[in-house]
């Protein structure tokens, strides 16, 4: 077991306290509303920042929960997993609501600009969805149970890696075990979003992106939503930039052509708050659609040897 140093954060309040540990797997500390949080986590065998994730476990023994994925955003801008989390808890609230529905929850970073390109951060998360899958087992989950779950940015990259399978695969991971996959105010095309905006932002999404359309293209997850595509849900937010509205729009003609399952919805939000949180409106939309991928993994995929076994 290779040590690797990572830090401990407690919340209570604003206060906060600090520990060194040596770990493989990250640290853990029981949460006082009976959470298990594991900051910190190692995905890729390496100490880069970037390639370590949260998780977030109900802290009662339980087994064989589904597990779930959430990508932060940052189209073209680096973001992060921790964005205010000392002050409002951002995206860690999203892991504690993930994990209150009963799943294994796993908020992701992954390399952004100006260090990486697209290829890089999608590479990165698939090796996240690849480890948790690896681990499953030892925290109570079913490593062929899944859902991604994608804001902004990441909505672009949960899709990509729902609905082409190659990607998971590349990197031994199984993606048949993705049982849905939640957009949320998300960027599905990077070609119709260079349409709306001008000067150094152009520059930074072609950096990116790809300076070339056909290089582009490989990257807008619209036209892989298909009827057999894994259960979508696709969440716009009414009060965001009109780029980002009209690739809802366009998003929810693609959903009305696959038929159901896939569903979408404009929610009365701003773009920050499409992003799931314990009480918010996208929580409750959330909620029955994650009741309802919870009970067809346990019909469809009963839980098996992780994939390091297999």
């Amino acid at each position: 077991m290779v040590a690797l140093t990572t830090s401990l954060r407690c919340r209570d309040g604003l206060a906060r306290a600090l520990a060194i540990v040596a770990l493989a797997v990250g640290c853990a500390s029981p949460n006082p509303k009976g959470l298990q949080i594991r900051q910190d986590v190692p995905y890729a065998a390496t100490a880069h920042r970037k390639q370590q994730l949260d998780l977030y476990l109900r802290d009662d023994g339980g087994r064989n929960r589904p597990l779930a994925v959430f990508i932060h955003g940052g189209a073209w801008k680096e973001l992060d997993r921790r964005m205010l989390q000392w002050v409002t808890g951002y995206f860690g609230r999203t892991g504690e609501y993930l994990a209150r529905q009963g799943f294994v929850a796993a908020v992701v970073g992954y390399r952004q600009p100006p260090e990486a390109g697209m290829a890089e951060g999608l590479g990165d998360v698939a090796r996240a969805v690849g480890w948790l899958q690896t681990h499953a087992l030892e925290l109570g989950g079913n490593p062929r149970c899944m859902v991604l779950l994608g804001h902004s940015g990441g909505a672009l990259l949960a899709g990509l890696l729902a609905y082409d399978r190659t990607r998971l695969r590349a990197v031994g991971a199984d993606p048949s075990a993705v049982a849905g996959v939640a957009l949320l105010a998300g960027l599905y095309d990077p070609d119709a979003l260079l349409a709306h905006v001008t000067g150094s932002d152009r520059e930074a999404i072609e950096g990116f992106y790809g300076k070339d359309g056909d290089a582009r293209r490989q990257w807008a997850v619209e036209r892989m939503l298909l009827p057999e595509a894994p259960t979508t849900v696709v969440l716009g937010a009414a009060d965001d930039t009109p780029g980002l509205v009209e690739q809802h729009r366009r998003m929810t003609e693609r959903v009305a052509a696959a038929g159901s399952p896939h569903t979408a919805q404009l929610l009365d939000v701003g773009h920050m708050g499409a992003v799931p949180q314990p009480g918010n409106r996208p929580a409750e939309v959330l909620t029955a659609w994650l009741d309802a991928a919870r009970g067809r993994c346990a019909t469809a995929l009963p839980a098996a040897p992780s994939p390091a076994s297999r």
